[in-house]
């Protein structure tokens, strides 16, 4: 895990978090996505990054998760049950359901 930490604007702290893996580093700016979305290997994907980001959670202790979609949607689930926490889930695109066919 890695920590950038930095502001455009004076008195707000931001970080950010990046997690390395190579699984993380097969993909690029143009294919964010695993390819294809259809096969085993994607469903290894979304659980390493989704047990990854709630070992973070669970260190860093936040007061919300905020996540886009299905495949974040399971990071509470990894959480132990004592640092589980309020969840806000953004669908962005309905109508993808993140069915993956094996």
């Amino acid at each position: 895990v890695y920590r950038l930490s930095g502001s455009r604007d004076p008195g707000i702290d931001l970080n950010w978090y990046l997690l390395e893996h190579p699984w993380f580093s097969e993909l690029t700016p143009a294919s964010p996505y695993p390819y294809p979305m259809t096969k085993l290997s994607v469903l290894r994907f979304f659980s390493l990054w989704n047990q990854a980001s709630a070992a973070v959670l669970a260190v860093l202790e936040p007061d919300v998760y905020h996540c886009m979609d299905y495949h974040a949607a399971l990071v509470p689930l990894y959480l132990p049950r004592e640092k589980l926490l309020p969840t806000i889930v953004v669908l962005h695109n309905a109508d993808y359901d993140g069915a993956i066919e094996t």
